[in-house]
């Protein structure tokens, strides 16, 4: 078995000793000896605890022209909103409540890209 197959918490033996997986990157062996495990050792599994991790999560690939759309569509409609409220103080939960719809406009122009860029609410 190999180090990045171990959950975080496994016991394991490597050169000699019985160390518990403490990161991604170390073990702290029995006597409280810190090291690092190459991920490319091969090592034994001790009192059947070294159970195998989660696969690891991939990141998703982004969209430049997508998140580039998005953030300059956000900006607009953020500049929009606050010349409209201006100093009028009476109106700034109603524009709380504006700009949490545009947050959400935002994630979901992530999602998937609008057809147009403008600023238009």
């Amino acid at each position: 078995m190999r180090f990045p197959q171990l959950a975080v918490g496994a016991r394991f033996r490597y050169a000699g000793k019985t160390y518990r997986k403490t990161s991604a990157l170390l073990a702290k062996a029995e006597d409280g000896d810190l090291r690092v495990i190459p991920k490319y050792a091969e090592l034994e599994p001790v009192d059947g605890s070294a159970t195998a991790a989660k696969p690891a999560r991939h990141l998703a690939m982004v969209d430049i022209a997508a998140l580039s759309a998005a953030a300059q569509t956000l900006h607009g409609d953020c500049r929009d909103l606050l010349r409209q409220v201006g100093e009028d103080p009476t109106r700034i939960g109603e524009a709380l409540v504006r700009l949490d719809s545009l947050h959400a406009r935002f994630q979901d122009g992530l999602v998937s890209p609008p057809s147009n860029t403008g600023n238009g609410a």
